[in-house]
């Protein structure tokens, strides 16, 4: 009776494993959507439009090159690509002010800024700053 009992737990045990084994492989159902949950994202920079007359200056410019408007200094800076896909450089303004003379620390007067072009128009966008600052540096912007 022993071994009848033992041959029985043995039979149990052995059909167990494999069926607790093929839960484990199986694949989960495939599942399918019927409407999106998404919004489509645009697939133009956030930010002002760069007024056109600005555009060719910003395609052209050279690294480190240094240009005045509207009473601001802009220093030119790399070009990258950005986690969207799109092109960007970034810039450095510097306010003039009368009061400051040539070779003095402007660092307190600087800005950083970056400008990002739209795949398809072409067109270069200044992108929002990440933290404030009072220093109106919306150039470029009509």
């Amino acid at each position: 009776m022993y071994i009848k009992k033992r041959q029985n737990l043995s039979l149990v045990i052995l059909l167990a494993m494999p069926l607790s084994l093929v839960s484990c492989v199986s694949q989960p159902p495939i599942l399918t959507t019927s409407t999106s949950l998404v919004v489509k994202q645009s697939t133009s920079p956030n930010g002002k439009i760069v007024s056109a007359k600005y555009n060719k200056l910003i395609n052209s410019a050279k690294l480190s090159e240094l240009v005045t408007i509207q009473q601001k200094e802009v220093k030119f800076e790399e070009t990258y690509i950005s986690a969207l896909g799109h092109t960007c450089r970034k810039l450095s303004i510097i306010m003039i002010e009368s009061g400051v003379s040539q070779g003095e620390d402007k660092n307190n007067l600087r800005t950083k800024r970056v400008v990002c072009k739209d795949k398809l128009s072409e067109e270069w966008y200044l992108i929002p700053q990440m933290t404030h600052q009072d220093n109106n540096n919306d150039i470029f912007v009509n």
